[in-house]
C-alpha cells in the first residue's frame, strides 16, 4: 500500500530531516551517538509525529549505543526542533533505525560470495564459450 502525503507534509519531512541533522551534527554531545546519518523523516497528517529515519556506520555494539543515545537525548532534539521549526505545533519524534544501507552491504557481499564460488571462468560473457555461435 502506497502512503499518500501532502505537498506540506513532504515539506515538513524534509525540513525536520535537515533541522534534527542539524542538531544532533551541531548541539548534542553524547559520545555514545556514532557516525549516523539521518536518511529521512516522514511526518503525520496532522503534523504531530514524525518518524525519523536514522543509519549509523558501524557495529551492532554501535548502532545500538547510538540507538540508547537518540533516545536519551530525543527530549532535548524535540525542544531545539520546536524552536526552529515553524509550525503550529511541534511535532513528537519517533527514531527508526533505516535497515537499507545495512541490506544493501549484506546482499553485496553475498553477491560478492557468489561471484567469487563462480571463479574467473564465468565473467559474463558467455557467448566465447557457445560453440553454436557463429561468427
Amino acid at each position: 500500500m502506497v502512503k499518500m502525503h501532502s505537498q506540506r507534509q513532504r515539506r515538513v519531512a524534509k525540513l525536520v530531516q535537515s533541522l534534527v541533522s542539524d542538531i544532533l551534527r551541531d548541539e548534542v554531545d553524547d559520545p555514545s551517538i556514532g557516525f549516523l546519518t539521518i536518511t529521512g523523516a516522514e511526518v503525520s497528517p496532522d503534523l504531530r509525529h514524525a518518524t525519523v529515519y536514522y543509519s549509523v556506520l558501524g557495529s551492532e555494539r554501535q548502532v545500538e549505543a547510538t540507538t540508547d543515545g537518540l533516545r536519551r537525548a530525543r527530549k532535548f532534539i524535540n525542544v531545539l526542533l520546536g524552536e526552529r521549526l515553524e509550525t503550529k505545533f511541534t511535532p513528537s519524534l519517533l527514531f527508526r533505525l533505516d535497515e537499507t544501507p545495512r541490506e544493501a552491504q549484506r546482499i553485496e557481499r553475498t553477491l560478492k560470495q557468489i561471484e567469487d564460488q563462480l571463479g574467473p571462468e564465468s565473467d559474463g560473457d558467455e557467448s566465447a564459450d557457445d560453440p553454436t555461435d557463429v561468427d
